[in-house]
């Protein structure tokens, strides 16, 4: 016996282990730790900081080792005018044919290190941009997921607040039930309302099942949000509201700063293309030799008939500027112009959109507070209605059709109350976001 009782409380420790209540500041917290799509976002913010090393790598001169060897099939030559030539060759040359060797093997390091590439630095600018805008993205998929996480939760509160009163009403139900079904069998009420107070339990335990199926349904986008398997349990919904300022419309938000890194992004290309219209001034180097041969096997076994190698090793100035490129860079900047005043009318209408929607929200704030309220006054009328129509039925002064009335009465202002809950949660969520205030939900 007194194993089997300890095992039971293992049991029962865990059961009450695997049904912890999680705050919405833990779940908030577990989201930003684990979810992948976040993950996802801020690899890309790593890569964009790569591609910003990968600009400024190009300033870095370059090294390269090459080693060619070619066959001719049919040997090259080279032809020139006999008078050209000197007095060595005979008499009255017309033409005089000169063909290079079959095989050619060139071995070199060559070495280009770059001067003046304006180029390079409107690059390295535009990675940075880029950069920025994929770690404002990055922030913003950040207050996105906060969003939706709080919203899942402030659901699954109201879902399972709806549950826990779909049970007490139907154990309320089945009271009403046993008692109409006794009086019917004494004959004091009519079948009637037995009919009507079954029909309804049968109501209430459909509503029961709609309930837990739902929160079953959150419980899982919860997971799926958090990326975890475990047992989730949510804090009972609070049966006060505590409404607390909201701050001005926040004019840094990620939506807004999006919009202004955008077009100085448009500005920087701009400027590459036209920096493309300069020349660029590079030092380039080789040192190595060239070998020719009438046999591919001479180059192993050679001597001093067959030893044709022969230094090849130069240091230049490259300078290369750009003259015509059949307006391919000028249709290149009308085409970014175009975008940036594109970019500046969304930049306006993204702002003008946040301000509509801070008003918006600043304005159901203070409706949902009052509608909570007054939903909140209802119910106790309600609950105080449906306990003296319990009596009064008890006592034959009412009928069991008055009595299923309040009853469904008592069932509405519950559920209007937990929305307008809800209601006002979700719409101080929505201004925390608009206000830059969503780290109060978990800092």
């Amino acid at each position: 016996m007194r194993i089997a009782m300890i095992i039971f409380s293992l049991f029962l420790a865990c059961s009450i282990k695997a049904q912890e209540v999680i705050s919405l500041e833990d779940c908030i917290e577990e989201g930003l730790r684990n979810n992948p799509d976040l993950h996802t976002s801020e690899i890309d913010t790593k890569t964009a900081e790569v591609a910003v090393k990968g600009e400024k790598s190009r300033r870095i001169p370059t090294v390269a080792g090459v080693f060619q060897v070619s066959g001719y099939i049919d040997r090259p030559a080279s032809v020139t005018s006999g008078t050209l030539l000197g007095d060595d060759l005979p008499d009255d040359p017309t033409w005089q044919a000169i063909r290079t060797m079959r095989y050619t093997a060139a071995a070199t390091i060559q070495v280009n290190i770059p001067l003046l590439d304006l180029t390079i630095k409107a690059g390295t600018e535009i990675a940075k941009m880029s950069s920025e805008i994929k770690q404002t993205s990055y922030e913003k998929k950040q207050e996105d997921l906060i969003v939706q996480i709080a919203n899942v939760y402030y659901l699954a509160q109201a879902t399972q607040e709806q549950l826990n009163l779909t049970n007490e009403n139907l154990q309320r139900m089945n009271e009403l039930v046993d008692i109409a079904k006794a009086r019917y069998e004494e004959g004091t009420t009519l079948e009637t309302d037995y009919t009507r107070s079954e029909m309804n339990r049968k109501q209430l335990e459909t509503l029961k099942n709609a309930y837990s199926a739902a929160l079953v349904q959150q419980k899982n986008l919860m997971k799926y949000l958090l990326n975890t398997e475990r047992e989730l349990e949510f804090a009972p919904m609070p049966k006060e509201l505590e409404p607390s300022y909201q701050d001005p419309l926040y004019t840094n938000l990620p939506e807004i700063r999006l919009m202004e890194q955008q077009k100085e992004l448009i500005s920087r290309r701009i400027t590459s293309i036209k920096r493309a219209y300069l020349p660029t001034i590079a030092i380039q180097g080789q040192v190595g030799a060239v070998g020719y041969q009438e046999k591919f096997g001479h180059f192993f076994h050679t001597n001093d008939a067959t030893q044709n190698w022969f230094g090849n090793t130069f240091l230049g100035l490259s300078i290369k500027i750009p003259i015509f490129d059949g307006n391919n860079k000028k249709l290149k900047i009308r085409q970014a112009k175009l975008s940036l005043e594109q970019v500046e009318w969304k930049h306006t209408q993204t702002i003008n959109q946040l301000n509509k929607e801070y008003a918006d929200v600043k304005a159901l704030l203070a409706y949902n507070l009052k509608a909570f309220r007054t939903q909140q006054t209802a119910r106790q009328q309600a609950d105080d209605i449906y306990r003296q129509a319990t009596d009064r039925y008890a006592e034959g002064l009412a009928s069991m059709t008055e009595l299923l009335q309040d009853e469904m009465a008592l069932r509405t202002s519950q559920t209007q109350c937990i929305q307008a809950m809800y209601d006002y949660k979700s719409a101080e969520l929505r201004a925390m976001k608009l206000s830059g205030d969503l780290d109060k939900l978990y800092k």
